[in-house]
């Protein structure tokens, strides 16, 4: 019995979630006004709200068709752990969360991106002697003529495998 009263919730998904915040904040609301602020159908996800108690039917609007209407139940506010439905945040609170989100997100990207040519020379500095060698010097030279024989980049001064099997004298 303490198995099934401790039980959590199963997780609900982004668009279980969706669709249950607009259920909450503009309750009781039918199933056309979701999907127009959804822009995608709602009918499975308003469904599976349903079996899983969170929402209720609160009765028909009084327009042509008659549509549903639905409105968030007792179990909803127990699963949120609110009281009632005045405790939800206010929209406000969210505008402000946003916000301060994204102020801290440009902020650490502005400091990510000031921080980009330190982080540059100390890759710099800990990178090998032969990165400060000229591109003559450091093998790219011959690197870029290998890639049109196939042959595989060698550093300078070294003979390439085929130079020697030229000099070997042949049997």
């Amino acid at each position: 019995m303490r198995k099934l009263l401790a039980a959590k919730p199963p997780r609900l998904s982004r668009p279980l979630l969706e669709t249950l915040a607009i259920v909450a904040y503009r309750q009781p609301v039918t199933r056309p006004e979701i999907e127009q602020l959804r822009g995608v159908d709602s009918g499975g996800v308003l469904e599976t709200l349903l079996e899983r108690r969170l929402v209720r039917i609160a009765g028909r609007k009084e327009a042509p068709g008659r549509p549903i209407m639905y409105a968030t139940s007792p179990e909803f506010l127990e699963v949120f752990g609110l009281l009632d439905l005045d405790s939800l945040p206010d929209l406000e609170e969210f505008k402000e969360l946003e916000e301060r989100a994204a102020q801290q997100s440009a902020s650490e990207q502005a400091v990510g991106e000031h921080d980009a040519p330190g982080l540059q020379q100390e890759l710099a500095m800990t990178a090998p002697e032969s990165s400060s060698l000229s591109p003559e010097a450091s093998g790219e030279a011959s690197a870029e003529s290998s890639e049109h024989s196939g042959e595989a980049a060698s550093p300078a001064g070294a003979a390439s495998p085929q130079r020697e099997r030229e000099d070997e004298p042949q049997h």
